[in-house]
């Protein structure tokens, strides 16, 4: 069973067709995540791209959302996101862009609503370090 809470999305209101992170099945842990490319985006092999998503999250303190490399894109594109995972907390209230990595051999092609990555959210523990 999966404990919910809400975070607020916010979207750009100039921008048409924005498409909100959703979870692709009910046991799904994490959400897809889909660009917002006005036209294809093509990406060599061993090159990467900032890609937009048109989203920006109202995380809330105490918790962290986690941006990652989507599984079945790595195994179907060799698509992955750089510097993974990468964390968006209650400091971060920018738009969403992802820096993707073409991994693969091949030319790939982002069109609009392709999944680029997926999100997870989880709590987090303030920690106090103490030198030993």
């Amino acid at each position: 069973m999966f404990k919910k809470i809400e975070i607020p999305v916010i979207t750009d209101g100039l921008l048409t067709d924005v498409r909100i992170p959703e979870y692709k099945t009910n046991d799904s842990a994490t959400m897809d995540v889909f660009a917002l490319v006005p036209n294809k985006v093509r990406i060599r092999s061993g090159e990467f791209e900032l890609v937009r998503t048109g989203v920006s999250f109202g995380v809330p303190k105490g918790f962290e959302l986690s941006v990652r490399s989507s599984f079945h894109q790595v195994k179907k594109l060799g698509l992955t996101v750089l510097g993974a995972p990468l964390t968006i907390d209650a400091n971060n209230r920018d738009e969403l862009i992802i820096p993707v990595y073409n991994a693969s051999r091949h030319t790939i092609i982002l069109e609009r609503e392709t999944v680029i990555a997926e999100i997870i959210v989880s709590p987090v523990l303030k920690v106090e370090l103490k030198e030993i």
